[in-house]
């Protein structure tokens, strides 16, 4: 009995031992099965029904084949094939499918399995669902890259350096603002190096350790190549547990095209006061210089209706010619200052073209009489024809083109004036003389201000105002002066307009 007792202890320790390891399998939560070499299911513990929701006598004796899924037919032969070399799988990320269909993600650890011989008879696996770690490193996965695609595609450069002036991160916007062709030639430079002002970077360093958030701080920067950009500049510094200072983390927005815009206004602005002032005064002189010279010509006249010598009459009449000039050149300077400042009243109608054209050559025919000049106008005995123009300011161009080319003409020469068309429904109204022309060379000084071309090779009196009020006036109306011209034989200047209907007639019907 003793010796019954005795043989039959390790087999009850034996029992014990399985039965504590049984209860060990089933208490997991881990889905641990055994195959054997064909891959047959022979045991599948409770964890494997939570994780694959089938119940033991619903797999036991089935291929495990079944839990793979179709688009992964050969990982589980390929995988017994290891185990028969007696290989050890451990932690095999993969994909399983549960009784309901859906798919699980699952780590494996598989064992080959062997008998008292050291004979490979099976193996055992444990699968750990990691459904819920994939899906945690999916969206961790996902959200860095909208914060890589955030980082990389926003248009503010952004970085991340250190307060010595390490760089350590940046967008691929900063590498561009600041000209560097990738993020290792940055790291290799100091950031202090991007700054105009050497000092710049410590007064910024200095600000953000006292305030610790700075924003729209404006700064000049240098790039790579030595260019130098204005920029916005926005960041926070990061400290340690010990309140150390130990990364700068900003935003750099190049706000170059703003300043020069900004600038361009106060340049404006202070233009448009200059303008003014100058305006007010041109004004005042205007009626401070008018008052004296127009007491001189009054003066004058009456002593031209005295008796006189020779000589005595010839300086009155020197006086009246001078002042006559003065007064001229006085409302020509206070014209185009009245143009530049926007003051000058234009109003614009239909305006019958053929009377006020007849109306300045009886005006300039004195003139041109006087130097022998003939004086023809083509189209004065066509039909009426209106533009849209102020009448005064027509008039004003025309006496002054036609006058010129009275003046500048040769001797016994000739003026002709006549329209054409010009598209679209304009009308070109020209002025043709036959003097001595312009040189090529010297157009861009036609209508320069005081710049009177040929004036050497004449006696003939001007300011040198009457082309550059004339081409003012034009552009004031909205219409173009231009001008063609040939050394030796003459010049033809010309303004274009809007053709308009006769007032009072339809437009419709014609």
């Amino acid at each position: 009995m003793r010796r019954a007792s005795e043989q039959e202890r390790p087999l009850a320790e034996e029992m014990a031992e399985r039965n504590r390891w049984k209860a060990i399998v089933e208490s997991s939560s881990d889905a641990i099965l055994e195959v054997d070499l064909k891959g047959v299911i022979l045991s599948w513990n409770a964890g494997a029904e939570r994780v694959y929701g089938y119940a033991s006598k619903e797999v036991v004796g089935r291929p495990a084949t079944f839990l793979a899924p179709p688009d992964r037919p050969d990982e589980i032969p390929q995988i017994l094939a290891r185990l028969k070399r007696g290989e050890r799988v451990e932690h095999f990320e993969t994909v399983r499918i549960r009784k309901d269909g859906t798919r699980i993600d699952v780590s494996l650890t598989i064992s080959p399995i062997r008998d008292a011989n050291g004979h490979i008879t099976g193996a055992s696996s444990i699968a750990r669902d990691i459904s819920e770690r994939k899906r945690g490193e999916e969206a961790l996965r996902e959200s860095e890259e909208r914060y890589r695609s955030l980082f990389s595609g926003v248009p503010l450069g952004l970085y991340r350096g250190t307060p010595r002036g390490e760089n350590l991160e940046a967008n691929p916007a900063l590498l561009r603002m600041l000209g560097c062709p990738d993020l290792e030639t940055l790291r290799a430079t100091n950031a202090a190096d991007f700054y105009a002002d050497p000092d710049a970077r410590q007064k910024w360093v200095a600000v953000l350790e006292t305030e610790g958030v700075v924003s729209g701080y404006e700064i000049r920067m240098r790039r790579l190549d030595g260019s130098i950009f204005w920029a916005r500049a926005s960041a926070r510094i990061v400290h340690d547990s010990s309140g150390r200072g130990v990364y700068i983390e900003g935003t750099l927005e190049d706000i170059t095209e703003r300043k020069h815009g900004q600038e361009a206004i106060l340049r404006a602005r202070e233009a448009d006061r200059a303008n003014k002032a100058k305006s007010e005064f041109l004004s005042r002189m205007s009626h401070e210089l008018r008052t004296p010279l127009n007491a001189i010509l009054g003066f004058a006249q009456v002593l031209e209706m005295d008796p006189l010598r020779p000589d005595q009459r010839e300086s009155i009449d020197q006086i009246l010619k001078g002042g006559h000039h003065m007064l001229e050149l006085i409302s020509e300077v206070l014209d185009i200052a009245w143009i530049e400042a926007g003051q000058i009243a234009i109003s614009l109608e239909p305006m019958p073209l053929n009377k006020v054209v007849q109306e300045t050559l009886n005006l300039v025919t004195p003139l041109a009489a006087k130097a022998n000049i003939q004086l023809h106008a083509d189209a004065t005995g066509a039909p009426e024809r209106h533009i849209l123009a102020d009448r005064q300011r027509f008039k004003q161009v025309l006496l002054n083109l036609l006058s010129n080319a009275v003046k500048y003409n040769r001797p016994g020469g000739s003026v002709t004036l006549s329209y054409e068309d010009a598209p679209p429904s304009r009308l070109r109204i020209k002025v043709r003389d036959t003097g001595l022309g312009i040189p090529q060379d010297k157009m861009n000084r036609l209508f320069a201000p005081f710049d009177r071309l040929g004036a050497e090779q004449t006696e003939i009196e001007g300011t040198g105002l009457g082309l550059v009020l004339c081409k003012r006036l034009v552009e004031a109306m909205g219409r173009t002066l231009g001008v063609e011209s040939v050394k030796g034989k003459g010049s033809t200047f010309w303004v274009e307009f809007a053709q308009a209907p006769s007032p009072g007639r339809d437009v419709l019907t014609g």
